[in-house]
């Protein structure tokens, strides 16, 4: 009951202190942007508590408030999430933890007219409802005309469910390669998230527990253009992303990715080069895109986005 008493106690402080922050902020008691940050953060952490299952409250709380405050300074701080949050938290049945994305861009033949583009997604999602839920399934969008076609290359599922009582945690593992998932999904079908459905009801996978997680491996291959983009969503509020850009075609590219409206800036290195950039917090629904079109093309660019084509925003898919 202490215990209890003081993990409370120590969850109304964080909201007590972040709100001190954010509205001396905005009342000129100060004027350090950083400490509205602070306050944010710390205001996400204790409400995120108070709100979700109790078995999650330490250990969320502790997650949030690691993954927030550590990106305060310049990268992705969630300048919006307060509002977000009071209006919509109740209706997230998850939260993702981390979500690498790995693109390699080759040219798919001497031509140089199409771009073969393999991805590679770890997703790690966290149940903080009530209920249970399987997991989402992948899904590749479609390739451009004349090419081999979009496929998927592998999928592994790894379903973690947590602690409880005199029971140890238990992990659960399932993996397909790519002729098993080409036998079970037809990629030509429009009712996705029915196949999706299917898939998970034909391969018995497990639902996700309160306080467990999922985490998802899935590689796939499209084919895009030469000018073009690939969006990568996700469904659930992302707590941080890290994006890698490499193949053989990139040096002959110039590529660019965002979060949203905002760019993340890439670093270059590796050998083979590569390009990799982490960003922080993102609203649900929010979408990454990885932008690229070859160096030699003198383009107009958008107002947001110099240097690319406008069409790119809401044209090609």
């Amino acid at each position: 009951m202490l215990k209890q008493r003081l993990v409370y106690g120590a969850l109304f402080l964080f909201i007590a202190i972040g709100a001190l922050l954010v509205i001396g902020e905005q009342l000129h008691w100060w004027h350090l942007p950083v400490l509205e940050s602070l306050g944010e953060a710390v205001l996400i952490a204790g409400l995120l508590g108070l709100t979700v299952d109790h078995l999650l409250k330490v250990r969320l709380v502790k997650d949030i408030a690691e993954d927030v405050l550590g990106n305060l300074w310049g990268i992705g701080a969630p300048q919006e999430y307060l509002k977000s949050l009071n209006d919509s938290l109740s209706s997230y049945k998850a939260i993702t933890l981390s979500l690498n994305v790995e693109v390699t861009l080759d040219w798919q033949d001497d031509r140089r007219e199409a771009i073969r583009v393999t991805s590679t997604t770890r997703t790690i999602k966290q149940n903080i409802s009530n209920q249970s839920w399987h997991p989402d399934f992948p899904w590749v969008a479609p390739s451009v005309p004349g090419s081999p076609g979009s496929s998927m290359k592998s999928l592994e599922l790894i379903i973690r469910r947590p602690a409880s009582g005199q029971r140890a945690p238990v992990e659960i593992r399932k993996s397909w390669g790519s002729q098993e998932l080409a036998d079970q999904i037809d990629l030509r079908r429009i009712d996705r998230m029915a196949a999706g459905r299917e898939f998970i009801a034909r391969n018995s996978i497990e639902r996700v527990v309160p306080g467990g997680t999922c985490e998802a491996r899935f590689k796939a291959v499209r084919y895009r253009y030469p000018d073009d983009m690939m969006p990568f969503w996700s469904s659930t509020p992302a707590l941080s992303w890290m994006v890698t850009i490499k193949g053989n075609a990139l040096s002959e590219l110039d590529v660019r990715c965002y979060a949203g409206t905002d760019e993340i800036q890439l670093t270059q290195g590796g050998r083979p080069p590569s390009f990799e950039g982490p960003y922080g917090f993102t609203h649900a629904g929010v979408a990454l895109q990885a932008m690229w079109k070859p160096k030699d093309v003198d383009t107009p660019g958008s107002a947001n986005r110099p240097g690319f084509p406008s069409r790119l925003r809401g044209g090609r898919r």
